[in-house]
């Protein structure tokens, strides 16, 4: 970090250094004097979508969610093919718990650079949590839901009217002893309707 604040010295609006300078101070956690060279980054060269994004980061990581997707966007702006800006809208809305707009920037981000590896990860992430990765969880545990077939008890054939009951045995193999026989045969004769005994004149 020496030489980029020999730099600065030297030539005070150099974007490039206070850029630079700040994402090492970034990766050290020291998130205020970071936000502050990205932001002299930018007033120096206020189409630097690099210092946009990563001011975004910074703003972020302070919990600054708003401010954070504001830089995103105006990076965004600049360079609507920005991959990595995509990526980092789409993290701060996932914050903010607009899953919607999340998930379609990470899909933005994967479909111009589809080996980006972070925005596979954490688009799988969130269809995980949504329940969107081909398995149904339950709203209570967020466990898969094991799938419950209903048990049908075996229906009993009924048999069909007499008149028609001989082919229905030959169905089922069914054979009917002489005695059914006659009964069979003698409930076909039987004609409909009721008999009525003529008495004796």
């Amino acid at each position: 970090m020496a030489h980029f604040q020999k730099a600065l010295e030297l030539k005070p609006d150099y974007a490039g250094a206070h850029y630079n300078l700040g994402g090492a101070l970034l990766q050290k956690g020291k998130l205020d004097e970071a936000i502050a060279h990205f932001q002299k980054a930018l007033k120096a060269r206020p189409d630097f979508t690099e210092a946009h994004n990563n001011l975004g980061n910074a703003l972020r990581e302070k919990g600054k969610l708003d401010e954070a997707i504001t830089e995103y966007q105006n990076a965004l702006q600049l360079d609507p093919d920005y991959a990595q800006a995509h990526n980092s809208l789409a993290s701060a809305l996932l914050h903010k718990g607009r899953t919607d707009e999340a998930a379609a920037h990470f899909q933005e981000a994967l479909q111009l650079n589809p080996n980006y590896a972070q925005a596979h990860y954490n688009l799988a992430n969130l269809l995980l949590k949504k329940g969107k990765d081909g398995t149904k969880r339950s709203p209570i545990t967020n466990t898969p839901c094991k799938s419950i077939q209903a048990t049908r008890k075996p229906t009993t054939t009924l048999p069909p009217p007499c008149c028609k009951r001989e082919k229905w045995m030959k169905q089922f193999n069914i054979t009917a002893g002489p005695a059914n026989r006659s009964k069979l045969r003698g409930s076909q004769r039987q004609p409909r309707g009721i008999l009525l005994q003529r008495g004796k004149v």
